[in-house]
């Protein structure tokens, strides 16, 4: 990129520069509840720098000169300007479009993860009190309504979002969510308190994982 060829302008600079800035960001997938805040501010950065990319790259079709494009110039400025929109400006209109799904995606979810918690901590509630005197007692019944309902109802989200979108890597978020089900059709029909106290942990821990896998993935760039 660095040939010369624009006056003034240096696309390798300014595509090292974006990149620079996204990198920042890697790394730093946060707790599944404060997700949907992390990513409007990543998406604010990325598509700050994409409009800036979309500038110098204007800049630079401006004042090309296709002569000096290094190694092969190309026969016309024509034939370079087209290439260059399809590959450079294309590229980074439809990552800008990326960009708003994944958003929308991202806030669904987090709703749908919300909904989920809520409904696991009360759970996590009837199984404090099990065996108290006077408490319910929770059984598989319990669990089976659980597994039904807010279970369900993630990993129908999960499965939707797939489908809507082509993305493969869903499957690894929804082997996280499986396990609580598949761990519910193990319990026996009155399970101990170790036993509720073993599941509840185990589906946290799932449902936190699932939570971080959306967010890396939809904060990734390349």
């Amino acid at each position: 990129m660095k040939d010369g060829a624009s006056k003034g302008v240096e696309l390798g600079d300014a595509i090292d520069k974006f990149w620079s800035t996204v990198r920042a960001l890697e790394g730093t997938t946060p707790e599944p509840a404060k997700s949907v805040a992390w990513y409007d501010h990543f998406e604010l950065i990325m598509y700050s720098g994409l409009m800036q990319l979309e500038k110098t790259f204007g800049a630079y079709l401006v004042n090309v000169d296709v002569k000096k494009i290094a190694p092969k110039p190309p026969k016309t400025a024509e034939q370079f300007k087209k290439k260059f929109h399809e590959e450079f400006v294309g590229a980074v209109n439809e990552h800008r479009v990326g960009l708003g799904i994944k958003r929308t995606e991202m806030t669904k979810f987090a709703s749908a993860l919300a909904t989920f918690a809520t409904q696991l901590a009360n759970l996590d509630h009837m199984i404090a009190a099990h065996g108290e005197p006077k408490a319910h007692t929770v059984g598989k019944a319990e669990l089976e309504k659980f597994a039904s309902g807010p279970v369900r109802a993630i990993l129908e989200y999960n499965n939707e979002a797939s489908h809507r979108n082509g993305w493969p890597w869903v499957a690894g978020v929804r082997d996280q969510l499986d396990d609580i089900p598949k761990a519910i059709d193990r319990m026996p029909d009155s399970p101990s308190p170790n036993e509720l106290r073993s599941f509840i942990d185990m589906a946290k821990a799932r449902s936190a994982s699932a939570g971080e896998l959306w967010v890396r993935a939809l904060t990734n760039p390349h």
